[in-house]
């Protein structure tokens, strides 16, 4: 069992009391209208509730979040995954609850038929109750992680453009063609308008098309190029039809961001990096590779670590895909693997 299921387990452990409590009540006047010239025994209602409350928890509260970690609700294949297990999880959780109770308190042998029914179909209502609110819980988690981590990548990339030393360099490099060439300080200023353009805009949206990204990556690529001149040069090959497909915003444009801050600044000549994008057999593979040292043999979680913005698009794909995406540095390349789905 992962800790972080340990962990939430032991969250929902607390409220088994809270929970027997409210089934205790619910199956005392249950039982009180059923059968009212018949006398409920308090401990062995209450004792059946803690059982069942604490075999369904144990249960249900590890297969939800397993599941919820690798079929994270994408798409109707994996919702009928869920529903399929969980039925199962539930209909186990049953079995053994009622097989301990039976064994404790003899249940088993005073029940009737309709006795059976009343039992189980009580015992499913609470258990649906407990699973719809871990779902929903779970949805209302992941829009407020999703919107975080979006306002932090936009932020963060704003703050990439928008620092002294970028925007120094920018506006110098227009200053400097103002004379000299007054067409392209004009191009660099609308590539610059444009970049922040697109940063503000697809911060109001989810996902993206490859395209938009792309084009976005061409944009910022061209403000460097005014700069650095023909020592830097991109290449971008893209597979036909790819440009449509949709992919978390403000995701590209950071790993060229690394090239040619990191890789440039040690190689100081001609320096290439070359994005490619293409589908292979329903899975977007994306690289983005340059001709500097690269990361060498250092640990891929050392990597991350190093702030280089690498660790927020793990973050984001992890919280858009589950563990459908990977991130993995690989020499001088970072390779992002996506569904198409």
């Amino acid at each position: 069992m992962r800790p972080t299921v340990k962990k939430i387990l032991k969250k929902y452990v607390q409220i088994i009391p809270l929970v027997t409590l409210i089934s205790g009540i619910l199956a005392y006047m249950l039982n009180y209208f059923v059968y009212p010239d018949v006398p409920d025994d308090l401990f062995k209602t209450f004792g059946a509730a803690f059982i069942f409350t604490t075999t369904f928890t144990l249960f249900l509260v590890p297969a939800f979040h397993i599941l919820d970690y690798y079929f994270p609700l994408r798409n109707i294949f994996e919702v009928i995954i869920h529903i399929v297990i969980q039925s199962g999880v539930l209909i186990g959780c049953y079995i053994l609850a009622f097989y301990v109770n039976d064994h404790l308190f003899q249940i088993g042998k005073e029940m009737t038929g309709q006795d059976w029914f009343y039992n189980f179909t009580f015992t499913m209502l609470i258990a649906m109750f407990v699973i719809i609110t871990f779902y929903i819980q779970m949805f209302i988690n992941r829009m407020r992680e999703a919107d975080e981590k979006t306002l932090q990548a936009e932020l963060s990339a704003l703050r990439a453009q928008v620092n002294p030393h970028f925007l120094f360099n920018s506006l110098n490099s227009i200053a400097s063609l103002v004379k000299t060439n007054p067409d392209q300080a004009e191009q660099v200023t609308e590539d610059l308008a444009e970049l922040f353009r697109y940063s503000l805009q697809s911060s109001k949206k989810h996902e993206v098309t490859i395209g938009e990204e792309i084009g976005s990556v061409k944009t910022y690529f061209s403000i460097e190029k005014t700069r650095f001149g023909e020592n830097i040069q991109l290449n971008v090959d893209a597979m036909p039809g790819v440009e449509v497909y949709k992919i978390p915003a403000l995701i590209l444009q950071p790993l060229v961001e690394n090239s040619v801050k990191h890789g440039y600044q040690q190689t100081g000549g001609p320096f290439y990096i070359k994005l490619n994008v293409k589908n292979e057999n329903g899975t977007i593979r994306i690289e983005v590779a340059d001709s500097g040292p690269g990361f060498g043999t250092l640990d891929p979680e050392v990597i991350f670590s190093r702030g280089n913005g690498l660790s927020n698009i793990r973050d984001r794909l992890r919280l858009h895909y589950g563990n459908r995406a990977v991130i993995r540095p690989d020499g001088n390349c970072v390779i992002i693997t996506v569904p198409t789905d």
